[in-house]
């Protein structure tokens, strides 16, 4: 549902326009904001978010639940994270099925990665994008990720020990109602659309990055903060 990524392997084949979404992002958004009203809705006390896919998704996720809680006063405390975000062991913070994923996958499923499977003639290169071994002689192991994903969950204790510090109930607490649950949707929407991440093509992030280069402005239009909005 984000329209940016890069596919050199469309452009090689004469794509003259790499849209990818399959969905539009407003419609994941909403589906977000039910889930975190039916978390509310429960009695939870805490709710982490956690997305795998990034590049500025993890920034819109945190916007939208900085507002449900503005507007409905929830006790509910939120956290929004990419899950590279939570990497804490060495300099891992991510990346597209290079070094750090790959651990990752072969730590939680070994029996879905095998290093041999590569493919010499592919456009995309032999190991889907990213080169093996780098240039210090590091390879994807299971132990690396064992590392990679304890430093994960270690983190994530942290956020949720801290959350629930800060937790404080509400008497008679009640979530939103679905009328008022969509208010609060379309509003988040109208007010806060154009900042987000996920509605730009390659095309325009691209044309940004390099107004971004010349005139060393942001690349995307900056949230200005509630208070603009008399949020």
């Amino acid at each position: 549902m984000q329209e940016n990524p890069s596919f050199p392997w469309l452009e090689s084949k004469g794509v003259k326009q790499s849209l990818c979404s399959s969905i539009p992002p407003d419609l994941f958004y909403r589906l977000v904001i039910y889930q975190i009203r039916a978390i509310d809705a429960r009695g939870f006390q805490v709710g982490i978010l956690i997305t795998g896919h990034y590049g500025g998704l993890e920034n819109d996720l945190r916007l939208l639940c900085e507002y449900y809680l503005r507007r409905t006063g929830s006790p509910l405390r939120l956290y929004a994270s990419a899950d590279w975000e939570l990497i804490r062991f060495e300099d891992y913070s991510g990346d597209h099925a290079g070094i750090c994923e790959t651990s990752q996958l072969m730590a939680l499923r070994p029996n879905l990665v095998d290093l041999e499977r590569k493919e010499e003639t592919s456009i995309s290169g032999p190991w889907a994008g990213v080169s093996f071994p780098y240039s210090d002689g590091r390879m994807p192991s299971g132990e690396l990720g064992e590392k990679i994903v304890h430093s994960q969950i270690k983190k994530l204790g942290e956020i949720q020990r801290e959350l629930l510090d800060k937790y404080k109930p509400r008497k008679d607490w009640k979530a939103p109602s679905l009328n008022d649950t969509e208010d609060i949707w379309h509003r988040f929407e109208r007010l806060t659309r154009k900042y987000w991440r996920t509605s730009r093509t390659l095309e325009e992030y691209r044309k940004a990055l390099e107004e971004y280069r010349k005139d060393k402005k942001l690349p995307s239009p900056k949230f200005p903060g509630w208070d603009a909005f008399g949020e």
